[in-house]
């Protein structure tokens, strides 16, 4: 909620450069507190230390960062799905995510561990929060800047229509929480996949 808000307060009475400062004095505080109240782990003893996975952390970075940029040269002037930086960096993204799968289902101490992301009762929905959440942020987060060059809107107003989203997802996400406990997850999720079908129905027409 605050976060379209405040982008729109540097952009408007700073600069734009300053979004990226943002996560700085956030993240020393979260560095000293982290120090001072988050436990030290338990000793352990001399080969139970699993090694970390720096080749799985390097593939999957490799991959997103890769897949990212050919994400991003597609939203700038003048680029093609046949320019070779796109083509390159999709390439490299595709190669990168293909060997990172292939080796945690290898590794003994893997970076992540494959069942979390396709096994049993994580695969299905890993996919539908990647599907409907990528679809449904990406555009949530274009419309402050639909609105600026569509309505002429500025900066700091075209943020706080995120507002509403924001307190809506708070509030329904309590809500659900709740309702999950006495019902169980299958008639939350059929609720909400019925209003969210009946507002984008509503929408198209």
């Amino acid at each position: 909620m605050i976060g379209p808000i405040f982008g729109g307060l540097f952009v408007t009475y700073w600069t734009w450069r300053g979004i990226f400062l943002v996560n700085v004095p956030i993240g020393v505080a979260v560095i000293v507190l982290a120090l001072r109240y988050v436990p030290r782990d338990r000793s352990r003893t001399r080969g139970t230390h699993p090694r970390m996975d720096a080749t799985g952390m390097a593939l999957l970075g490799s991959g997103l960062f890769a897949g990212m940029f050919a994400a991003s040269y597609l939203g700038e002037r003048n680029a093609h799905a046949g320019s070779p930086a796109f083509i390159v960096s999709l390439a490299i993204a595709i190669v990168a995510l293909w060997m990172f799968f292939r080796h945690i289902n290898h590794s003994a101490y893997p970076f992540i561990a494959p069942r979390l992301i396709h096994g049993l009762g994580f695969g299905a929905v890993n996919l539908v929060n990647g599907l409907y959440g990528g679809i449904t942020s990406g555009v949530v987060a274009l419309v402050p800047l639909y609105a600026t060059n569509r309505y002429g809107i500025n900066a700091l107003d075209s943020g706080t229509l995120l507002v509403a989203q924001g307190a809506a997802a708070i509030l329904l996400s309590i809500a659900a929480a709740f309702a999950l406990r006495r019902t169980g997850y299958r008639p939350p999720l059929y609720a909400g996949g019925a209003v969210t079908g009946s507002r984008d129905a509503a929408a198209c027409a």
